[in-house]
């Protein structure tokens, strides 16, 4: 059996000791760089391949950062992936995706695993909330941590401004001459519900207390699919004087909407104004194209890298919220 070629065989073939060798695959900038072009040379030569847990181990640094959501399936989480990758790209990091499926006892015993066992060198979650005792541990390891969509106390978290969101459309729609509106929002977990579900709903009461509508009604969904919109729909078909519906459940269950609004013959914007919400790509492709509100997303992904990088530097940066605008088509 051939035998492992080791730091020792590169230090020796190229007359240099194994500490040299070590900053060569660290990239350290004392070495000359033709010594790391020899060096490196002779590990190719000789297919030498570093040991990545023991360099890991040895520094203190795995240049890994985990990313943990419920799941990486739906477009929030890919866009927000594509905001931690662009900052990715010119660095020395690599990450690592890891699907929680809603499962709290995993979810604890990955963070907790993560940390003690120091398999990464942060976390950023997509709205997976830690429970208090694994965000005291958090906090006593001084872990770098990274929460977006959610907002924690003395956690590090990137946000949107929901309520502002959520406002912006119910007052549009009201100031459309829409007095009869609706809002489909998901519905709400008693012990846990997200935030977003939360502030966009006081978003739409607000709007509605603040231009006197009381009479209001909520519709509630079990998700935030296309079938969810279709039920939706139809339960909103039995209120006969709504003419304004606000979406908060998002754009998917609003184009679940549209579709079964043509089946029913409800004329949308005639009929029924519709505000959705994300501003997804398929939004400007339905007829009628969808009114929806935006929030950056992609930049709350690149945003969260930059404040993790921020807690290498052992430094404590500030909560960023991201603002709305609402993207006016045919639908409202």
């Amino acid at each position: 059996m051939k035998r492992k070629i080791t730091i020792e065989d590169i230090a020796k073939k190229s007359g240099v000791t194994t500490a040299t060798v070590s900053l060569v695959i660290n990239n350290h900038p004392r070495i000359p760089d033709t010594t790391k072009e020899k060096i490196k040379k002779i590990m190719q030569d000789l297919n030498y391949k570093p040991n990545t847990i023991a360099r890991a181990l040895a520094r203190g640094k795995t240049d890994l950062i985990a990313i943990m959501s419920i799941s990486f399936s739906a477009w929030y989480e890919m866009a927000l992936l594509k905001g931690i990758e662009k900052k990715l790209m010119n660095t020395n990091f690599s990450m690592m995706q890891i699907p929680t499926y809603g499962n709290k006892t995993r979810e604890k015993e990955i963070i907790k695993d993560l940390i003690l066992s120091k398999k990464a060198d942060g976390l950023i979650s997509f709205s997976v909330i830690p429970d208090k005792e694994t965000i005291e541990l958090i906090k006593e390891k001084k872990f770098p941590f990274v929460i977006i969509g959610e907002k924690i106390n003395g956690i590090c978290s990137v946000y949107f401004d929901d309520y502002k969101g959520a406002y912006m459309a119910s007052e549009y729609l009201i100031k459309k001459g829409r007095k009869n509106i609706a809002i489909i929002n998901q519905k709400q977990v008693k012990g846990w519900t997200a935030r977003d579900v939360k502030e966009r709903l006081k978003g739409f009461i607000a709007a509605c207390k603040e231009n006197k509508i009381f009479d209001y009604k909520i519709i509630e969904v079990e998700n935030v699919y296309f079938e969810d919109g279709v039920k939706s729909c139809i339960e909103i078909q039995k209120h006969k004087k709504i003419n304004g519906v606000f979406c908060a459940a998002g754009d998917n269950v609003a184009i679940g909407f549209l579709k079964q609004a043509k089946k029913l013959n409800i004329k949308i914007p005639d009929d029924i104004a519709l505000v959705g919400y994300d501003n997804i790509e398929i939004a400007q492709a339905v007829t009628p194209e969808l009114t929806t509100i935006r929030q950056p997303v992609f930049d709350a992904g690149s945003q969260a890298f930059l404040l993790l990088k921020e807690q290498f530097n052992k430094k404590r940066p500030e909560n960023k919220i991201f603002r709305p605008e609402i993207v006016i088509r045919e639908s409202a």
